[in-house]
């Protein structure tokens, strides 16, 4: 499957490190290209409920959609605001009164949801949570939507936090916060400047990408081919 990439935003929480040798490499590749979060365009009163995962994902979408494009929004991740969830928890155990606000921007499509509303974006939103595979099944299904001949673009989001303290001795790949948002088409030959790349299923057991949304976004700005979780990209 043949798709293109208009615009690409990458954050990552700093010091931007890991324990794994070969990710940090792809941290260095991808230094010049960190953007800052950057909230300002959501009104104080909605800004200051927002969580570091939120600025994260509002911040990237904003930097690929700054002018608020009506689009189809795909948004993935394999925890989704578990930091959030994991204080709601908490509270629980406590015996303490919830907040409906806070268990409402838990869920795993509030953030998405809320981009929907400050932006007046009216444009179906898809949420999807699939392990390691969570950014390989947001491109897949961007694909697919891309096929309607009334979808001319779509925006890809995805997000992770470093697991809670409580949790990290469940830890299996890096910890880190990062996003990836990008804005696919599907007419390659009518995008000036954008990156074209092919999608397809990898016939060879391919190791297991760590944080593979991070090694996506390295091999479309240097334009090369990777390995992701058992698919194969190819810069075209």
């Amino acid at each position: 499957m043949k798709c293109a990439v208009e615009k690409l935003a990458v954050y990552v929480a700093q010091p931007a490190s890991t324990e794994n040798i070969e990710l940090n490499e792809i941290l260095d590749a991808l230094a010049s290209e960190f953007i800052a979060l950057d909230v300002s365009w959501v009104k104080p009163i909605q800004r200051r409920r927002l969580s570091h995962f939120a600025k994260m994902i509002l911040s990237c979408a904003h930097q690929v959609n700054p002018e608020a494009q009506p689009m189809p929004i795909i948004f993935s991740s394999r925890h989704g605001d578990l930091h959030k969830t994991s204080d709601l928890l908490a509270q629980l155990q406590a015996r303490e009164p919830l907040s409906p606000t806070q268990f409402g921007l838990s869920v795993h499509n509030a953030v998405a949801g809320l981009l929907s509303i400050l932006t007046n974006n009216k444009a179906p939103i898809v949420a999807l949570a699939g392990g390691s595979d969570s950014i390989n099944s947001a491109l897949c299904e961007a694909y697919m939507q891309l096929q309607d001949p009334e979808v001319e673009r779509v925006m890809v989001i995805h997000a992770d936090r470093a697991l809670p303290e409580l949790y990290q001795e469940f830890a299996y790949e890096p910890q880190l916060d990062h996003c990836v948002a990008l804005v696919m088409s599907k007419v390659p030959e009518a995008i000036k400047g954008g990156t074209s790349f092919r999608l397809e299923q990898s016939n060879d057991a391919a190791k297991l990408t760590q944080l593979p949304a991070l090694y996506l976004a390295q091999a479309l700005l240097q334009q090369h081919s990777t390995e992701l979780c058992g698919w194969r990209l190819h810069y075209d």
